[in-house]
């Protein structure tokens, strides 16, 4: 999910704002990132074995995944997204990951994890390289979180903060991406979902919305709390599973379900709390203004953190300690600043190498490279087959992708070259027009 201040991450305005003033009118990255630099001075290394490996990354660090020695960290700074990756002795920011911000990652390996993010964003690695999936939801959709059971069973959950959408929910079936049947049943955007088998998964939203999925369909859990919820995550085996997020009056909210209902352990936290990660040892939480936590039987025992920047997520996991990522998100102004911090052994340190100075391509135009023409299925989800100027968009009422194009009216799409059909919504995840062929059955 991971969202920063409208005005830094393109103009979404972010749910965290709106109830956690980190930072007064005078306050500024500048001040947050000195604070920084003075208490890591002041402490020499940094405070109860924490790394800051670097404060200065150029872009919000909003995800963190690690396994078998491999780091991949995923964000973005507005108008690119980026994905920086670390085997254990170097960082390098790696290429064609797309104009878009990236909200979340997840991964299984090295190969076949899935990033995803504004736009309605998916990228999956395949080949040492990002590929995109699909971009049929529409520049208004914001996918926040993705989990696996494994690489062929995936979900992404999101919505819109603008007026689009809401509880948006996919399903990737090793084939395509695809609506599912809960998907726009919730007035309320999905922020996280997280899960531990194909038949145990949680997604986390608005207002203490909580679905759990069975294996079969999702279905809402009772919760006693209304407040945003951000972030979900408990132990390999489900036996535990914690959500963290925030109420209206900006307290840190920590849930706890073991066995068949959910508690609240705290809804007094200082800080709003952002993000949750857990294994078989311990459970962390994370929040603004660099809070940090380890979740005990009695509640919470906090650490001190080395920074007074905002930390959005935490990831643990055996043989990788723990991390957390997050920058200036609740800032006023400037560039976009991301951190990232590591507890535990020893991590290669930055300076992380900044972004390219180009932008890369509009986020916002079609991608085609391929050689599907308009009006023809391309049954992949991928833009990427399209042909140049083209989207690969998922028509809802025929269950099919297409390669198309936005229109105001079928006369548009006559001098576009699509066969006979019509300028009409692809489904209800959108609230745009496309041109849609007769042969696709999904005209009205």
């Amino acid at each position: 999910m991971g969202l920063a201040g409208a005005g830094l991450l393109g103009d979404v305005p972010d749910p965290y704002a709106q109830h956690v003033p980190v930072f007064d009118a005078s306050g500024t990255r500048a001040a947050r990132v000195l604070v920084t630099s003075l208490l890591v001075a002041a402490c020499g290394d940094s405070p109860r074995g924490w790394q800051v490996v670097d404060d200065s990354v150029d872009g919000h660090v909003l995800s963190a995944w690690c396994a078998g020695g491999e780091t991949l960290l995923a964000g973005g700074d507005g108008d690119r997204g980026t994905i920086l990756r670390s085997d254990g002795s170097i960082w390098e920011r790696m290429p064609d990951t797309g104009s878009r911000t990236l909200r979340w990652i997840w991964g299984g390996g090295a190969e076949g994890a899935v990033a995803v993010g504004e736009g309605g964003t998916v990228l999956r690695l395949e080949d040492g390289g990002w590929t995109s999936q699909f971009s049929a939801l529409g520049a208004e959709v914001t996918l926040w979180g993705v989990w696996g059971s494994d690489s062929d069973d995936v979900w992404a959950v999101g919505g819109s903060l603008e007026g689009g959408p809401q509880g948006v929910l996919m399903h990737w079936d090793s084939t395509v991406w695809i609506p599912d049947a809960a998907s726009g049943m919730y007035d309320v955007n999905f922020f996280k979902v997280w899960g531990c088998a194909q038949d145990q998964a949680w997604i986390v939203g608005e207002a203490g919305k909580i679905l759990r999925f069975d294996g079969a369909a999702w279905n809402r859990e009772a919760v006693a709390s209304d407040a945003d919820l951000y972030t979900v995550h408990g132990t390999p085996d489900c036996g535990r599973v914690w959500a963290v997020g925030q109420t209206d009056a900006g307290r840190g909210v920590l849930l706890e379900r073991s066995g068949a209902g959910w508690r609240v352990v705290r809804d007094d936290v200082p800080r709003g709390l952002f993000g949750v990660c857990a294994d078989d040892d311990e459970t962390w939480v994370v929040g603004a203004g660099g809070y940090a936590g380890r979740v005990t039987d009695q509640g919470l025992d906090e650490d001190e953190a080395p920074t007074d920047l905002d930390l959005h997520a935490c990831f643990r996991a055996p043989g990788c300690g723990l991390w957390a990522v997050g920058g200036d998100l609740l800032g006023t102004g400037g560039s976009p600043t991301g951190i990232v911090l590591h507890r535990g052994s020893r991590v290669p340190a930055g300076p992380i190498d900044p972004a390219p100075a180009d932008g890369g391509a509009s986020g916002d135009g079609p991608t085609g490279s391929g050689d599907i023409a308009p009006g023809e299925e391309c049954p992949t989800g991928s833009t990427d087959s399209c042909q140049p100027g083209l989207r690969c968009w998922y028509l809802m009422e025929a269950r099919r992708f297409v390669c198309t194009k936005d229109c105001d009216d079928e006369a548009f799409c006559d001098a576009e070259g699509f066969p006979a059909g019509c300028c009409a919504r692809p489904g209800s995840q959108t609230t745009r027009n496309v041109c849609i062929p007769d042969s696709f059955a999904a005209c009205p």
